[in-house]
């Protein structure tokens, strides 16, 4: 009795919703990336809901992935992302050592990416450059590498 009790009372703290209704507003964002220059080390994904830390602050990242490179491309499923407003960063982690490399001259020796494939450095990545919207279930994106 006491646990029906609890159950109904958080059902109705929810304004009624039922479970499959919660997950409904969350999706997959599938990232393809392309243009690597090897399959050496790995392609990591970061995904931000924010400008905090995009695009190279994983940390501050809302999803993290590591994925292997096959014919110079990539895929990373992010799944469980409640809808929102997003950016995906890519690092081409060669040397699979978890950061950017840069030469003395501090240019990025790796390549990157990121959603909507601004142009730029990696230092000039914008977040509002490669924002997107995830408001349904599935959503697919292609980042272009860069070096």
């Amino acid at each position: 009795m006491r646990r029906a009790l609890a159950v109904a009372i958080i059902v109705w703290g929810m304004g009624g919703a039922a479970p499959a209704q919660l997950t409904a507003s969350r999706g997959e964002i599938t990232v393809y990336m392309e243009g690597f220059r090897s399959d050496a080390g790995e392609a990591r994904v970061a995904l931000f809901s924010s400008k905090d830390g995009f695009p190279d602050a994983t940390a501050q990242a809302r999803k993290v992935a590591r994925v292997n490179i096959k014919n110079y491309e990539a895929r990373a499923d992010l799944t469980d992302v409640p809808y929102g407003t997003y950016a995906v960063a890519v690092l081409h982690d060669e040397n699979s050592n978890g950061v950017m490399d840069r030469n003395l001259f501090k240019v990025p020796t790796e390549g990157y990416g990121a959603s909507n494939n601004p142009a730029g450095s990696m230092e000039r990545l914008d977040f509002d450059d490669a924002k997107f919207a995830l408001a349904q279930k599935s959503l697919v994106i292609h980042v272009y590498m860069q070096y």
